[in-house]
């Protein structure tokens, strides 16, 4: 029996092919487990760092018209429909105006927010959305996985109730140049819900 060399580097080749192929699968698999390792973290930071008070100043802003959005966005005096006293109240420290003045609502149907309370609402809006802008950043680019960020944040975006990760305020704040990845998820949440939106419509 001849010896044939080639047999043997052909040999060499298939088990040296089969161990790349092995390694591959091994580092891929290591790989998304990681990025799942990661996302229950950032879901963790998420629940430990998030407080009542910008939970509220959330719901609070996403319930006002663009033009009071702007005046809490530029900490100005603006007047509120009184149907958002107890909101506003909840989101607050007890420094806020009608504590501080004992000031009587009567029959009045709104009430004011001095330039120290929108900016007190404007500074938990501000933290809440960096925070969340910080935590997204890992969603956009592939370090978190995607479908676990996705399901546990898509309660934020609530099209048919106008709730659009406080889209008013993001557009007054410089929109997607301000916060890419909040406005990058929000637009793949609607696309989810709804598959006719494409990517060129308007998502601050």
């Amino acid at each position: 029996m001849s010896f044939d060399p080639n047999w043997i580097v052909a040999t060499a080749s298939s088990i040296s092919a089969v161990g790349v192929y092995v390694i591959y699968k091994q580092l891929k698999a290591d790989h998304e487990r990681s990025r799942r390792e990661k996302a229950v973290e950032l879901i963790q930071t998420w629940a430990i760092q998030l407080n009542k008070k910008a939970s509220l100043a959330r719901k609070l802003v996403e319930n006002l018209n663009q033009e009071q959005v702007r005046a809490i966005y530029d900490q100005e005096q603006i007047n509120l429909d009184k149907k958002h006293l107890e909101m506003t109240k909840g989101c607050l420290t007890e420094n806020f105006y009608l504590n501080r003045h004992g000031v009587s609502l009567g029959g009045d149907e709104s009430f004011t927010l001095q330039a120290s309370d929108s900016s007190e609402i404007r500074w938990l809006i501000v933290s809440y959305l960096n925070l969340l802008e910080s935590i997204l950043v890992a969603w956009h680019n592939g370090i978190a996985d995607e479908e676990i960020i996705e399901n546990q944040f898509q309660y934020l975006v609530v099209p048919e109730k106008g709730q659009l990760i406080l889209e008013e305020f993001r557009n007054a704040a410089g929109g997607t140049n301000v916060y890419p990845s909040i406005s990058a998820f929000a637009l793949k949440i609607q696309q989810k819900k709804n598959p006719s939106i494409d990517g060129k419509s308007k998502v601050a």
